[in-house]
């Protein structure tokens, strides 16, 4: 099996939810077996070396909406795994979805704009993890 996992949010200077994140995904790279091989997709050039040997990492490129670059990517993988609840709605391959952090539900937005804003991430969010 083929497992794609974006990396992200991680940055250079994991702290919190950024370590967690490493932290899972090598636990999970860890805990495999031969059968499975993993490329971790990574934005920007955070330091990856405590990620197992022989794991391939690929630089996502500095582009708005880097979800367009996966799309590329989609036959290479049986199953993506994302650390972030803003998937892509795209995705009909099996996916895998950490939803970390769904307090936008619970409170509301200050202003009219960010009510907009906060119902079109629900919107979203709601639809990419039925996908999933």
């Amino acid at each position: 099996m083929r497992v794609a996992i974006i990396l992200h949010p991680f940055g250079t200077s994991a702290k919190g939810l950024e370590q967690y994140i490493f932290d899972s995904t090598r636990s999970m790279i860890d805990g495999s077996d031969e059968t499975i091989t993993f490329t971790v997709f990574v934005k920007g050039n955070p330091d990856t070396s405590g990620l197992p040997n022989g794991v391939r990492v690929i630089n996502l490129p500095k582009v708005s909406y880097w979800h367009l670059y996966l799309l590329r990517q989609y036959t290479s993988f049986d199953t993506f795994v994302f650390f972030t609840e803003s998937a892509p709605v795209f995705f009909w391959r099996k996916s895998i979805v950490v939803c970390l952090d769904v307090a936008y539900y619970y409170f509301p937005s200050p202003s009219k704009i960010s009510t907009l804003v906060q119902g079109a991430l629900v919107w979203w969010r709601k639809s990419m993890m039925r996908y999933a």
